[in-house]
């Protein structure tokens, strides 16, 4: 079985929490969901569907091809081909962290996270899968990291994780590794998994972006925007403090930025995340995902403009 293991680092706190709902766990099953996520995110060019030809061939679709790696349900059900481990970050039971840190001390929202940390996650993948292999896997992995996070409040900069080291099957001991940092590194980790995207040099600020844009079917959230940011932050606190103040003064009742209401839930197509470029230099990128859009209302593209730029 070959396998792979990356040796990582908090960015911002992570809020997850083990089978007692309390003590801070990072669980393989939070980090294989968000793999999923951002796999069927750049996988917006497919039908959600098997779509079989008049000649008798079948394309694959959306659903199919996921199963093939994270395993799914029904008719069809598959288990994964995934095998994921994880060490435990450390973690200070004293230590408190507020989810919405821009409302300060009366902010009654307060956990123990997982704070800045190193740990390990290993995958393994138990059987080959046409078209994805431990290349695809580690690509797919740094990617998640870039784009997304894990647990509570990771659309708003918290859970970020940056890999600091890879050991590959067989070998002696870790390599160290530089995440991406720019535009063109991401864009080529994209298209190992799909070519509707490009640079878009006419943008300010850069953005990666689909094309052609019919090309891609929507029902699902996939990747509209990317963009990296410019204003630097001398810590995480600073960075996603300025996530939950902007968030708070431009959110509304429409989805544009997600919200909860009640029963009534709907989570931001607007998916910000934390680059830590050095001690005191920390960045946001900001993915814009397609929005299905909630009781036939499209997205604010002004407020979600003004919530993006003022952050980036």
């Amino acid at each position: 079985m070959n396998s792979i293991t990356f040796k990582c680092e908090v960015v911002t706190p992570m809020f997850l929490a083990g089978a007692d709902g309390e003590k801070p766990e990072l669980r393989p099953p939070s980090i294989k969901g968000a793999l999923r996520f951002w796999w069927r995110a750049m996988h917006g060019h497919l039908p959600i569907d098997d779509i079989k030809k008049t000649n008798g061939e079948v394309v694959k679709g959306l659903r199919t091809q996921e199963a093939e790696i994270f395993g799914g349900g029904g008719d069809t059900a598959k288990r994964s081909s995934l095998v994921i481990k994880t060490t435990h970050p450390e973690w200070d039971g004293q230590f408190k962290e507020y989810l919405l840190p821009h409302k300060g001390k009366g902010n009654s929202k307060a956990f123990n996270p997982i704070t800045p940390q190193f740990f390990e996650i290993s995958f393994s993948l138990t059987h080959m899968i046409q078209d994805f292999d431990l290349d695809k896997l580690e690509s797919l992995f740094v990617l998640t990291c870039l784009l997304g996070g894990f647990g509570k409040r990771s659309r708003r900069g918290f859970g970020s994780i940056r890999i600091k080291e890879i050991k590959e099957h067989g070998e002696a001991g870790f390599k160290s590794f530089c995440m991406p940092k720019k535009l063109q590194e991401i864009l080529d980790l994209i298209r190992l998994f799909s070519n509707y995207y490009k640079l878009d040099n006419s943008s300010n600020p850069l953005q990666i972006s689909p094309i052609p844009s019919s090309s891609f079917l929507g029902g699902y959230p996939y990747i509209e925007k990317i963009q990296m940011g410019n204003s630097v932050y001398t810590d995480y606190k600073g960075l996603v403090h300025k996530v939950g103040v902007t968030t708070h003064d431009l959110k509304s009742n429409d989805p544009s930025l997600g919200y909860a209401r009640e029963q009534d839930r709907f989570a931001s197509p607007v998916y910000v995340s934390a680059i830590k470029y050095g001690p005191k230099d920390y960045r946001a990128i900001i993915t814009t995902l397609h929005m299905a859009e909630k009781n036939h209302k499209a997205a604010n593209q002004k407020k979600q403009d003004d919530f993006k730029n003022a952050i980036l």
